[in-house]
Formats: structure tokens, sequence, C-alpha cells
């Protein structure tokens, strides 16, 4: 993920390399070991926030990735359940017609019924598919 250029601010409690650092109870935050996050990836112990949320081998959590994903199918109307199920229908529709079509084209002789009557089957095939198949609409 190097390559891939960040637009969101992230932190280092979202990152799969960050886990809590060793803190002491009553020392102050400028005379502690470790900062409150550490990343493992490089082996660094001490890291800054501001180093962190520019870091370019962030990589979000599987609860964190799960949620902006989420967010984002909902965002977007790009493609509802509807216009899914009618674009199926239309495509099994223009296949039964291809069918049917090849079999009208390929009647030539009495040694091309077998193969006309078989693209004819499949186009009723087809053609039942897009009437009584149930897809989901919503």
């Amino acid at each position: 993920m190097a390559s891939t250029a960040i637009a969101t601010l992230h932190d280092g409690w979202d990152c799969t390399w960050s886990q809590p650092g060793t803190r002491l109870v009553g020392v102050p935050d400028a005379r502690q070991s470790e900062s409150p996050r550490v990343c493992l990836r490089e082996g660094l112990r001490k890291v800054t926030d501001s180093e962190c949320q520019t870091c370019a081998y962030f990589e979000p959590t599987a609860a964190t990735l799960f949620a902006r994903l989420t967010a984002q199918d909902a965002a977007s109307g790009i493609v509802s359940g509807h216009a899914l199920a009618l674009t199926t229908r239309a495509l099994l529709v223009f296949t039964a017609a291809l069918f049917a079509a090849l079999g009208f084209v390929t009647l030539t002789g009495p040694g091309a019924v077998p193969f006309t009557v078989m693209t004819w089957l499949c186009g009723a095939v087809f053609a039942g598919m897009a009437a009584f198949m149930e897809l989901p609409e919503g």
C-alpha cells in the first residue's frame, strides 16, 4: 500500500502495525520510555502521532476497513438491486432472441433441422429464465 496516496487522515489506533506502548503509571509523558502507540512494521518502538498520520505503510484493521466500506457502500447509489435485476432480465431476453435468430439463419436444409431445433430450445430456456427466474429486487 506504499504506492497508494491516502487522502484521509489516519491514526495509529486504526493501523494493523500499531499496538499500545508500554506506559508507566505516575510518570509524566516526557519521561515515558515509549509513546502511547508503537509501530511494529519497521521495528521502531517510539513513533509520534504525526509520523503515524503520514505513514505510507498504513494498513487499516479489519474493523476499520469494514466500517469504511460499509459507509462507502451506503453513500453510493451506483447500482441498485432493481437496476441489476432489470439488466439481468434484458440480457436473458437478448440471449433468447439471439438463439432464435441463429436457428432461423442456420435453417438451410434438412440436415440443419436438428441444430435449428437445438438453438430454438436453448432460446426457449433463456426466455423462460427471463420470465420466471426470481431475482433479488432489493
